[in-house]
């Protein structure tokens, strides 16, 4: 049977279904983003038009997590082997993976994100922000599954990822902020993967911290997702699994 990328797409979708870990995981997104949404709605004395999303910054933890596994579980468990001998060329595997990703968590995250501004809402919250911050708060999450994905194909070892990602996310931008002269710090955390992120869904008029706008924002996310897709794709092209 002829190697197709639409035959890849399917049996990646069928692996990523077989996972119970993504299931768990995107249980845990849907419970904390809404929480989150309820809670601050309800015990914020004056909750901004973002403060909704906010639970994205937990969650997108977790999906880039559910990236990560996609790759690295593979390797874990020895399954790569038949993956590249079935599929030769190895990079429609990582491709097809990032497009199985995407199809899952995008949906996904409009839900939870439209189901948490109206849990918001309903708890006593202001309106939320504007369309574009609501399309933001569910792509931003897409983006950094999709750079957990590049990550797990770069380092290829679960523990090893998980520990990048989070340092990359949670640790990197508070010690450039803090190593740093001050103007640079400040201008340079902005384009951190998780600022940029931030970017995308959060009231630029009640940030005190000066984030980029939704536009430059979405670009250096994008472009941290190239690079780290185009990196984990070298390693899957030169090194033996």
């Amino acid at each position: 049977m002829k190697v197709t990328f639409a035959r890849v797409v399917r049996s990646e979708w069928t692996k990523f279904l077989a996972l119970r870990s993504t299931w768990i995981l995107f249980a845990l997104v849907a419970v904390a983003t809404v929480g989150l949404s309820a809670a601050i709605a309800r015990n914020a004395s004056a909750p901004s038009s973002s403060a909704p999303f906010l639970g994205v910054d937990v969650v997108s933890v977790l999906l880039g997590i559910v990236g990560i596994v996609m790759m690295t579980g593979e390797y874990g468990s020895g399954l790569v082997r038949a993956t590249f001998a079935a599929v030769p060329a190895r990079l429609p595997v990582l491709g097809a993976k990032a497009v199985v990703l995407t199809v899952a968590v995008l949906p996904f995250m409009a839900v939870v994100v439209l189901l948490s501004a109206w849990v918001f809402r309903v708890v006593g919250g202001p309106l939320p922000g504007s369309g574009d911050h609501i399309v933001g708060a569910f792509v931003a999450p897409v983006l950094l599954a999709l750079l957990g994905l590049g990550l797990g194909a770069l380092i290829r070892h679960t523990a090893a990822a998980i520990t990048v990602y989070v340092l990359a996310i949670l640790v990197a931008p508070a010690l450039l902020g803090a190593a740093l002269p001050d103007d640079l710090g400040e201008r340079l955390v902005k384009y951190t993967p998780v600022a940029a992120a931030q970017a995308l869904y959060t009231d630029r008029a009640t940030d005190p911290t000066g984030m980029l706008a939704p536009g430059p924002g979405g670009v250096a996310l994008g472009v941290w997702v190239v690079a780290v897709l185009v990196a984990g794709a070298v390693v899957v092209l030169r090194r033996d699994p």
